[in-house]
């Protein structure tokens, strides 16, 4: 069966996710990541990790990489995106650069 969010684009989602989960503290283990083109093509690319738009199963295998590449360090996941979105803004492959 396929699992489609209609209606609000990814990226909105996620967002809004992160800022109703985050509770005063965005790096909190209760907040969710946000996932954007920049961190997914990140993703495919170098963590081999292709993900779609507006898939709810893809987005749990993003937090649940993120968890598990944090979880040996104390790292939370919304913080190991800001590694992320780090390492694609230091590549220069983002859509700000």
């Amino acid at each position: 069966m396929e699992h489609r969010l209609h209606g609000l684009a990814p990226v909105g989602l996620t967002a809004w996710l992160h800022f109703a989960s985050a509770r005063r503290d965005p790096y909190a283990p209760h907040a969710v990541p946000v996932l954007d083109d920049d961190v997914r093509g990140w993703l495919a690319t170098d963590a081999d990790l292709p993900l779609r738009d507006g898939h709810p199963d893809d987005y749990g295998r993003y937090v649940d990489r993120l968890v598990t590449w944090g979880r040996p360090f104390g790292r939370t996941p919304v913080q190991v995106e800001s590694s992320v979105r780090t390492l694609v803004a230091a590549a220069g492959t983002g859509s700000g650069s």
